[in-house]
């Protein structure tokens, strides 16, 4: 007769090996608990809503003390609102309704909110508009209407599109087979091109970079406009005669219809198709929705540049912002912009206050999609989605301090596609959702060079898995790291399924496992100084309500690795089972790995069973594998497990 001992579970779910070779120490899964300081298994709380929020608003902050935060686009608070919630009105000002708050962020005891809105035919991604303080942040306006001076700041502005990838026939006079793009002038939009204003240049790029002739963009500009033009029809017109006055080879012709302007090349065929036109436009200073072009058949609306905001529009500069070292840095596309010192409500740098941008095509290789911001042991870590550059930062940005500005690292292959993800973690860590599954931002040795870890290597197959079955649109907006402050685990949830990491060195513990979500699926979520919150619909979700301490009868699951006592070539018979628990588990028995799903009951028990006599059970196998399930109302527990044996062939 013998017995082995299941010990204790401190390395939690391991997808790395087959099932029969996964060792004790590790489970096969772990559904809706999670693993203790001391090694144990422990049902987790109960995801309890709190309160329920009208359903005008969208998403959810909630700051310490239990305060919710909540926006809408009406200027008053809409009926139902809990006790304890702070309505933000942010309405688009040109009425397009609020569809996403895409980011949250505390500076100087104020909400710095990221708002994004439906689709319209100006904004065809949807305008995104920048708030502090339940104030729009605005373009600057400049007095008398006079554009600023030449500054390193002030750079002309660039509007390009693609010609279409099909053609058919062209614009009039001549309805020859051409490509042709089509440029839609605001008509209502007064365009102050000042007294010296000029479209500097138009060029003909080929996606090779270079013309037929090797002499890549013209050099020449065309001095067109001057003075003011107000209304499309006369910046159509313009832009028609500024065209058809300088002759190229390849020669692009120019009509204005109104305030439609269409482009064609002169070359019937298709030999221009996806060829680029580029215009380079000084001291345009358009007031209102701006320059909006659409290209019939355009085969990359997603780059195309969006309108430019003019004096007092609402500014756009990024989908994600984070207050570090005095200012506010926010990300878009291959931009990291930053605000004023102290004041995030300054974004402009022709004005010369502080703010700025940093262009990342020109810091590192392939330029970088931008997609979140982190704190990194006191750098920021800019995160793209297959870059990380960690930038060491001045608080006043000008160098002059015994440690000035630069770029400290560049990391390739690994980045996030989720802003959310993106969480500190433990002793200067930061942990993020790349593609391959929950990574670690950390510190490779002494010399504090980062790398990317692989804590998150254990359950890679369930994450990947995950990943595959969300959309687009949930990978950006419905995953969500944070870290549960009570016990420190970190949260990565990936919008119905959460996964969680205990993670405690001194106790050599680094265990995942995973919460099911299914009834309150994760729309947005944050911390407060007690628990985690999240937002479910129109319900406010707190894990263990306020006081973390509710629980429910949420069943839990815990499947054991197979073990065989040392000896996996050796038949036994299994005659017996022990177990340390806390609660109600009802325990079941596999015998064959290769059919993992058939299990036989062996046992319900609701106390540790090592002062009884040993619970009897019947099997014949090289290997068993134990499956405990609970729906006791509490915190649940699996201390230890044993397996009684007899061998029944020798070695």
């Amino acid at each position: 007769m013998g017995y082995t001992v299941v010990k204790s579970f401190e390395r939690g779910i391991d997808t790395r090996k087959l099932r029969d070779t996964t060792e004790p120490g590790a489970l096969l899964d772990a559904r809706d608990c999670h693993v203790t300081l001391g090694g144990e298994v422990e049902k987790r709380a109960a995801f309890v809503v709190t309160d329920t929020l009208p359903s005008e608003t969208i998403g959810l902050y909630v700051t310490d003390g239990r305060v919710y935060n909540t926006w809408g686009d009406s200027l008053t608070p809409p009926a139902g609102l809990p006790a304890g919630t702070v309505y933000h009105p942010a309405p688009d000002p040109d009425g397009s309704p609020l569809a996403y708050i895409m980011s949250v962020e505390e500076f100087n005891s104020a909400l710095y909110v990221i708002a994004k809105y439906e689709p319209t035919a100006t904004y065809e991604e949807g305008r995104v508009i920048h708030w502090w303080k339940d104030d729009i942040v605005r373009a600057p306006t400049i007095a008398g209407g006079t554009p600023p001076a030449t500054t390193p700041g002030n750079k002309p502005q660039v509007l390009s599109g693609f010609f279409p990838t099909t053609f058919g026939g062209g614009p009039p006079p001549d309805n020859n087979v051409h490509l042709y793009a089509i440029w839609l002038v605001s008509p209502t939009t007064t365009y102050n091109f000042g007294p010296t204003g000029t479209i500097d240049a138009y060029m003909l790029i080929p996606t090779t970079g270079t013309l037929p002739d090797g002499s890549g963009r013209p050099s020449n500009d065309i001095t067109v406009i001057d003075g003011f033009i107000t209304g499309g029809v006369g910046v159509a017109a313009a832009a028609e005669a500024a065209v058809n006055g300088y002759i190229s080879t390849p020669n692009v012709s120019c009509q204005a219809d109104g305030s439609q302007v269409n482009y064609w090349v002169d070359v019937p065929g298709t030999q221009y198709n996806g060829w680029k036109l580029e215009f380079r436009v000084s001291y345009c200073i358009p007031s209102g929705p701006g320059m909006k072009y659409t290209l019939t058949g355009g085969i990359d609306p997603i780059l195309a540049p969006p309108p430019p905001p003019g004096p007092g529009d609402p500014i756009d500069k990024g989908n994600f912002a984070l207050a570090h070292n005095n200012h506010m840095w926010s990300v878009k596309r291959s931009t990291l912009y930053y605000s004023a010192p102290g004041d995030p409500a300054e974004w402009n740098e022709v004005v010369n206050n502080g703010a700025g941008f940093i262009d990342m095509t020109k810091i590192t290789a392939r330029a970088p999609a931008l997609v979140s911001l982190a704190d990194y042991r006191g750098d920021l870590a800019v995160f793209g989605r297959r870059h990380i550059l960690l930038w060491h930062l001045d608080v006043d940005l000008t160098g002059s301090s015994n440690e000035p500005s630069f770029k400290k690292q560049t990391i390739h292959g690994t980045g996030t596609f989720a802003p959310h993800s993106t969480v500190p973690f433990g002793e200067g860590e930061v942990m993020y959702l790349d593609i391959s599954g929950i990574r670690s931002l950390r510190a490779r040795d002494s010399s504090e060079s980062a790398f990317a870890a692989d804590i998150g290597t254990m359950i890679d197959e369930l994450v990947k898995t995950k990943i595959a079955s969300l959309t687009e649109v949930e990978k950006y907006f419905n995953v969500w790291g944070a870290v549960e402050p009570r016990s420190g685990r970190l949260w990565m949830a990936l919008k119905d399924k959460i996964f969680v990491l205990s993670f405690y060195p001194s106790s050599r513990i680094a265990a995942w496992t995973w919460y099911d979500a299914t009834t309150a699926p994760v729309d947005y979520m944050n911390t407060s100084d007690n628990t985690v919150y999240w937002r479910s619909g129109d319900n406010v979700i707190a894990y263990g309500g306020e006081e973390g301490d509710e629980y429910d009868d949420t069943e839990s699951l815990v499947r054991l690795p197979y073990v065989d006592g040392g000896k996996n070539a050796t038949l036994k018979n299994w005659t017996g089972l022990d177990a340390a628990i806390y609660g109600t588990w009802v325990i079941r028995g596999s015998f064959d790995p290769t059919v993992p799903a058939a299990l036989d009951l062996l046992a319900t028990i609701t106390k540790s069973t090592y002062a009884q006599q040993k619970i009897a059970m019947n099997g014949e196998s090289p290997a068993i594998s134990l499956e405990l399930r609970t729906e006791f109302v509490g915190p649940a527990r699996i201390g230890n497990a044993t397996v009684h044996y007899s061998d029944s062939t020798a070695d």
